[in-house]
């Protein structure tokens, strides 16, 4: 996929990465390369979470990208 690609083109580390997204398809394909997941409620992440019967423990979910930055930072 684009993300192996884009790993092998630029030497990312994918399980030493984050993805962050607003729907179901961009926590999957994080989970699916082995990268950290976060959720952000903007966008349509509300809605992803709406949609969840339960969240995946392997998920972190932040209110917008402030918080994931914040979150990464350690802050």
């Amino acid at each position: 996929g684009l993300l192996e690609q884009a790993s092998r083109e630029h030497g990312v580390a994918l399980w030493d990465s984050v993805m962050i997204g607003d729907a179901l398809r961009d926590l999957q394909a994080g989970q699916t390369v082995g990268a950290k997941t976060l959720l952000v409620k903007t966008g349509l992440g509300m809605k992803t979470l709406g949609g969840q019967p339960s969240i995946p423990e392997a998920w972190r979910v932040v209110d917008d990208l402030l918080g994931a930055a914040r979150l990464l930072a350690g802050a």
